[in-house]
This record gives C-alpha cells, structure tokens and sequence, in this order.
C-alpha cells in the first residue's frame, strides 16, 4: 500500500461542507410489567437547532448552530399531551 493510498484508507472521505440534519430513528418494543404486556415505542436520535442568519439585513436562512442528542419513550395508545416532558 502506498503512502497516499494509506493515508486515503485512514478516516471517512473528506465530504466539505455538508450541513448537518435531523436524524431520528423509532423502533416498536413490548414489555411485560407486572404481568401485563406494554406496547411502546423508542425514538432516539439528533435534533439540529438552527438560528436566523442575515447579510446586510436580508434574510439569508437558518444556519446550524448545536446539535442535541435526544431520546423519547412513547406508551403506544396514549395521548402524547398526558406524559411527562424531561429535558435534561
């Protein structure tokens, strides 16, 4: 292997400036508690938070500024308003 293939080989492809996304992903579980069986579902994943940028006073978009990482339990058949929100 030649020095330029080694160094090719050494980390992920050079991919400039790529914006980064939200990326979350939900899968579907049972669990068995007390002898009844739960049905929920897990979504964990990241949240980019994005902040108005402006040139000269003109709207330019939103720009990245923090990524969060993020993980949520759903009961399946609930309403989403009656659970409890932690963020921590």
């Amino acid at each position: 292997m030649t020095a330029e293939e080694e160094q090719d080989s050494d980390g992920p492809a050079d991919t400039g400036d790529v914006e980064p996304v939200d990326d979350l992903v939900t899968t579907a579980h049972t669990v068995t508690v007390d002898g009844q069986e739960l049905a929920y579902t897990a979504t964990a994943g990241r949240i980019v938070l994005r902040e108005e940028s402006f040139t000269d006073g003109t709207f330019d978009g939103h720009r990245p500024k923090a990524e969060v990482f993020v993980v949520a339990y759903t009961l399946a058949g609930r309403q989403a308003t009656e659970r409890p929100v932690t963020f921590a």
